[in-house]
């Protein structure tokens, strides 16, 4: 039986993601790569002018010591771009992969574990592992790789945008409960300011993600501009995000259409236009993937209560349960 080393696999990794992310540089195995340390050599390192380098370190189970390794890269600067390593993820390879006569067929067959580090925060998940293939790791990749300066202006311009929102939307309520009633619903919660404040970073976040979905498939259009010329906002997004749904992204787009529908005609006009300004605002940061971004709010210690877990599931990881193809019920999963 042929016995692949680690670096082999990496290898194999490396051509993988290559193939999934065709305009980022991906390394594997390389020296001279940082600054402080040309003898370090991370076992793949992939990069890309506009965003932060990202680390991935890998061992075979049980691989003891992985996540040390993937931590201690943290920080790092490449000597290539200068830039600083803010996020490593660490994985950790099944058993058979050191028996395989195939590693494209292996990785397209065996799941890998995984967990992420970003630099100033703690490790996801709290404990145990991620089970995915390359593409989740290629979509962790992509996240994880969003400047945190970028990502903290994001968050600030969303939350601006939530509490301008929450207000109109807290009009609309008092005049019709029902309304309030029926959002709340949606979201399994009491009507409140966090309830509403939350429906509208779920909107705000969906019209981003679509933003995202019109520039990469041709089946998608661009939401149009809910200005004054759009008498009928609601029929403008219903109609957009059902041909979304056609694809997939339930986990983003059933959810905001849902809140979205539970406020029909006039009293949704002037509070998805505010929404969708926001949503803008956060385009031209260049976040084309909002869904960190409304999660960091709702962890903040001023939200009054905590974000519930399925809104982050479903917030955070929506570009990869949804992604089109897949089930709704994506073979990530928390071990």
């Amino acid at each position: 039986m042929p016995r692949n080393t680690e670096p082999t696999v990496n290898a194999a990794l490396g051509e993988l993601l290559s193939a999934i992310m065709p305009s980022w540089s991906v390394m594997t195995e390389n020296t001279q790569v940082f600054t402080e340390n040309r003898r370090w050599h991370p076992d793949v390192l992939i990069a890309r002018p506009d965003r932060s380098p990202v680390v991935i370190e890998a061992e075979f189970h049980p691989a003891a010591g992985v996540e040390r390794e993937a931590q201690s890269r943290l920080g790092a600067t490449v000597a290539q771009s200068g830039k600083r390593v803010e996020a490593a993820i660490a994985v950790r390879y099944h058993e058979s992969f050191q028996h395989a006569s195939n590693l494209k067929d292996a990785f397209a067959t065996s799941s890998i574990s995984y967990c992420v580090y970003p630099a100033g925060d703690s490790r996801f998940p709290e404990s145990g592992w991620m089970n995915g293939d390359v593409a989740d790791l290629s979509d962790q990749v992509r996240l994880l790789s969003i400047p945190q300066s970028v990502v903290n202006a994001a968050v600030e311009v969303m939350e601006r945008g939530i509490n301008l929102a929450e207000p109109t939307l807290r009009g609309v309520v008092g005049d019709k409960p029902a309304i309030g009633a029926a959002v709340a619903e949606v979201l399994g919660m009491e009507d409140s300011v966090q309830t509403r404040r939350m429906a509208c970073a779920i909107v705000a976040n969906a019209m981003v993600f679509h933003h995202k979905l019109a520039g990469t498939m041709r089946e998608i259009e661009q939401l149009p501009d809910l200005g004054v010329r759009s008498p009928a906002p609601f029929r403008v997004i219903e109609r957009s995000w059902r041909e979304v749904l056609k694809v997939n992204y339930w986990p983003i787009f059933g959810i905001a259409l849902d809140i979205v529908s539970r406020v029909p005609g006039p009293e949704s006009v002037v509070w998805l236009r505010r929404l969708q300004e926001t949503a803008d605002e956060v385009i031209a940061l260049g976040v084309d993937n909002s869904h960190d971004v409304t999660g960091r709010i709702f962890q903040r210690p001023n939200c009054g209560q905590e974000i519930p877990g399925h809104f982050l599931h479903a917030s955070c990881f929506g570009g990869v349960v949804g992604a089109p193809g897949r089930r709704q019920d994506s073979r990530i999963r928390l071990v």
